[in-house]
């Protein structure tokens, strides 16, 4: 909901002042210094330590991660290239 309030708030001001603008939706990114109760952290911290990996559900959904520096690259391509 929080995300869909923030895109209407951009839609409203480019319909008001003709503000350009890009929405990301960025999902699971991980990287370094990522909080360790993030879904990639976890599952590294039991690999590691040799630890049961929770998996829920029935164990058949998908997830797409990205690298936090090719989320970077996106914005930056994003502002630089319009």
């Amino acid at each position: 909901v929080v995300k869909n309030i923030g895109e209407c708030f951009c839609k409203s001001y480019n319909k008001e002042f003709g503000l350009d603008f890009t929405v990301f939706r960025f999902f699971n990114t991980y990287g370094e210094r990522q909080s360790s109760d993030f879904v990639v952290s976890k599952f590294l911290n039991a690999a590691i330590n040799n630890s049961e990996i929770t998996i829920h559900g029935d164990g058949l959904q998908t997830r797409t991660f990205c690298y936090i520096l090719d989320n970077l690259d996106a914005t930056i391509n994003s502002f630089e290239n319009n």
